[in-house]
């Protein structure tokens, strides 16, 4: 992982890389669930905005990820439980559609559809195991047009269903 090539103890980040931080903090220290699950997103915004370094040019600390992408980051996270579209995220960064799609996946290492469905399916399994929720209102709740796509998505991310998966957390509790 290239967070373990790091060898500073202490870093300089930027002010807008601090508040997500501030943000991540606050989220993970609060009660909420949802509070922290929101402080659990921010901490890995930071930590893929960050740590996505450029080790193939001896790159510890050159940042690969320019401030619309991170901006894109940021906004992805805010609307993560609404119904918004690549073109949508595209438009915030002021990119064209397509540059945006190549400019994220070319930074990021995914595409900004499998990156939205990765942070959607760490919030599912969070609320698979922590609340009863139904299957169907997790979905709904994530933005999923449809309790099927959110079951097949998140099978393709775990290799579980959602109820299998939530009755083996349940069992190892």
């Amino acid at each position: 992982m290239r967070i373990k090539q790091c060898r500073k103890r202490v870093m300089e980040v930027d002010p807008q890389d601090l508040k997500l931080l501030q943000k991540a903090w606050k989220g993970l220290s609060a009660g909420s669930k949802s509070d922290r699950l929101r402080g659990d997103s921010a901490l890995l915004d930071f930590i893929t905005a960050y740590f996505y370094l450029d080790t193939d040019n001896g790159g510890i600390g050159n940042r690969l990820v320019t401030a619309d992408i991170l901006q894109s980051l940021q906004f992805i996270d805010e609307h993560l439980t609404t119904d918004i579209s690549i073109d949508d995220i595209a438009f915030e960064c002021a990119l064209s559609t397509s540059r945006f799609k190549a400019k994220f996946k070319e930074q990021m290492g995914v595409t900004p559809l499998y990156y939205i469905n990765s942070l959607k399916i760490n919030r599912a399994k969070e609320l698979l195991k922590n609340s009863d929720l139904s299957v169907i209102d997790i979905a709904f709740a994530l933005g999923f047009a449809s309790s099927n796509y959110f079951s097949a998505v998140f099978k393709k991310f775990t290799g579980y269903s959602p109820v299998a998966y939530r009755k083996m957390k349940s069992n190892m509790q």
